[in-house]
């Protein structure tokens, strides 16, 4: 995947939408399949949000710095590396911080240097002002954010019957809603997929409009 082949195929910035083709929601799936496993709960779905949000500001920077210092030939090359190197970065940061999330989910935040986005968001900001390619990258970040929390909130519902805080963070919040009632295929990671299937098909019928 480089650069230039996901050019304008970014759905994920609600505030500047491309097309909605073949190709743009297959790298929907792409910038999303690695993150919604993290969504069984809502609790690390918002963790993970955070690591999410520091990581896609670090390589905005460092996709501007990669452009005007290395050659163009070499930045097919360049960026998987550094990608990869920061998302190791942040998963530092997850595990000094977050130890019990990181214990379960420290994988899935390496995972995000080969999702789509932050190649679509490099493609994007190629030759765009550092102020454009921040405002771009928050617009993404907010899309993703406002999918995650939505897969992440009916995830938990719908496997526990519950909304739980207190195993991530030290906010302690119990919800009981219907415990009796819950369907736990939605716990594994069948769930995530169904509910993913939902928001692509949101996406498709979008596209079917236009």
């Amino acid at each position: 995947m480089t650069p230039v082949s996901v050019k304008d195929q970014n759905l994920l910035n609600i505030f500047h939408p491309h097309e909605v083709n073949k190709k743009s929601v297959s790298l929907l799936i792409y910038s999303l399949l690695p993150a919604i496993f993290v969504t069984k709960t809502l609790e690390s779905t918002l963790v993970y949000l955070l690591f999410s949000f520091i990581y896609l500001i670090l390589v905005t920077f460092l996709g501007k710095l990669i452009y005007k210092t290395v050659r163009e030939e070499l930045i097919p090359i360049v960026v998987p590396f550094i990608f990869i190197s920061t998302a190791v970065l942040v998963s530092l940061l997850s595990n000094a911080f977050f130890i019990n999330f990181s214990k379960d989910y420290n994988l899935y935040i390496i995972i995000l240097s080969v999702s789509a986005l932050p190649y679509m968001l490099i493609a994007d900001n190629e030759k765009r002002n550092i102020g454009y390619s921040v405002l771009n990258s928050l617009q993404s970040f907010l899309g993703l954010m406002v999918i995650m929390i939505v897969i992440g909130f009916f995830r938990e519902l719908l496997s526990t019957g519950m909304i739980t805080f207190g195993n991530y963070t030290n906010i302690k919040f119990q919800l009981n809603l219907f415990k009796d009632y819950a369907m736990t295929v939605f716990s594994n990671p069948l769930g995530a997929i169904i509910l993913l299937g939902f928001i692509v098909a949101i996406f498709n019928k979008r596209g079917a409009r236009i």
